[in-house]
């Protein structure tokens, strides 16, 4: 619902105020389409040329001109494929007993709602991480990590050959694949996957799409005007975090192989030694998230004179369920640290945190995304005036 003229009618009111920054952003505002139409795809030819209107009508008014990096939040779009949206780690089991020479097709596991799918029960892009065989309990305890048996070089092509020993045992395959996540709140035609937050080619190959579809180069970066990007808050599906590499990540992080340990990832309790493992899959994957989307976006981003701006330490308390990522680091590492505050709605103020962050890694900035509310325009400027006070004597000044 927008045009050239309308952009620039907003913009030269915005500056004629002494607002100096625009952000675009391409979001669901309602659900109702009798109301405002569908526009066009987020970054499709009719999105484009508004955008690049946008840029140029701020390098006219002199205004830094910001964008989204998704349509809606938090990255992904059509664009993205299943080899490089966003993954987790799903398993299988099979309980079996000895001694016999066993010869089976292992089953995949239960692959979510919206995980692209060849078939019924094959995903378009899967990989085996691991087989292994566990001594059978009926309350899933592991007495000690060396009765865990990699039973990996004996399975392929989805069938296991193993020389079973004596007793009962349970068999786990660990299988990697999408979890079929997609953007949150994206406008009609622009829906598509998360990118896979994990891997760090992800996160330049996204960015450069937009870079593509722009026209900005790094040898035009400086006249195209495109002075930043937004990765909003960090919201993961449920389930276990992962990517195809992640062995290798863990091992080159925490020091040790991974894979006797991963029945504790699905459920199992290995005696004296699960919670310190699951320290450290947790720090192995908030070193990892910050590594590759918050630090790659950053350094990539540069190349191009621009900088980025990120709701990285939440949204809330940097809890596993919903942002398991050191807060402070995250929000340390990008250009420019973003909290929210909401109004009326909920209890969302996220401003301290952001403002400690700046001071701890020495940003200039404290960015917020303000007065978020679904209430549509039926507060005054007055009964909003006490939030803004809040957030500038918790540190917010951008």
């Amino acid at each position: 619902n927008m045009s050239a003229t309308s952009i620039t009618r907003d913009l030269e009111a915005m500056k004629s105020k002494g607002i100096n920054r625009a952000e675009i952003w391409d979001v669901a505002a309602v659900h109702d389409p009798s109301f405002i139409p569908a526009g066009g795809a987020f970054l499709g030819d009719e999105s484009v040329s508004l955008i690049k209107h946008a840029i140029s009508e701020g390098r006219r008014l002199k205004m830094r001109i910001g964008i989204v990096a998704s349509s809606g939040w938090n990255a992904g779009g059509s664009w993205v494929t299943p080899e490089w949206a966003s993954k987790n780690l799903f398993f299988s089991k099979v309980e079996v007993a000895g001694p016999q020479l066993l010869s089976i097709d292992l089953p995949f596991p239960k692959f979510p709602e919206g995980c692209p799918m060849k078939d019924r029960n094959t995903p378009v892009f899967y990989k085996d991480v691991s087989v292994l065989a566990v001594p059978y309990s009926t309350d899933m305890t592991i007495d000690n990590v060396s009765r865990v048996v990699s039973l990996t070089p004996f399975f392929k092509d989805g069938k296991l050959k193993w020389e079973v020993p004596e007793g009962k045992w349970t068999i786990l395959r660990f299988v990697c694949s999408n979890n079929g996540q997609e953007l949150i709140v994206p406008s009609p035609n622009s829906n598509g996957l998360f990118i896979d937050f994990f891997d760090p080619e992800a996160t330049k190959r996204h960015l450069k799409h937009f870079m593509d579809r722009l026209g900005v180069t790094t040898e035009n970066s400086a006249e195209a005007g495109l002075a930043y990007f937004e990765f909003d808050s960090m919201e993961l599906a449920e389930g276990t975090p992962w990517t195809d590499s992640f062995p290798a990540i863990f091992m080159a992080r925490r020091g040790y192989e991974i894979e006797k340990y991963l029945p504790v990832l699905a459920g199992w309790d290995i005696r004296n030694i699960t919670e310190r493992f699951r320290y450290d899959f947790r720090q192995t994957v908030s070193d990892q998230l910050i590594f590759s989307h918050y630090e790659t976006g950053t350094e990539f981003l540069k190349k191009y004179n621009a900088e980025l701006v990120s709701e990285s330490g939440g949204p809330g308390p940097p809890v596993w369920e919903t942002c398991p990522v050191d807060a402070l680091k995250a929000l340390g590492t990008v250009s420019v640290p973003r909290g929210e505050f909401w109004i009326q709605h909920r209890n969302m103020f996220l401003i301290k945190e952001v403002a400690s962050a700046s001071h701890i890694y020495g940003h200039k900035l404290v960015d917020a995304e303000s007065f978020t509310t679904w209430r549509r325009w039926k507060d005054s400027p007055f009964a909003m005036k006490k939030f803004v006070d809040r957030a500038f004597c918790e540190g917010l000044h951008n």
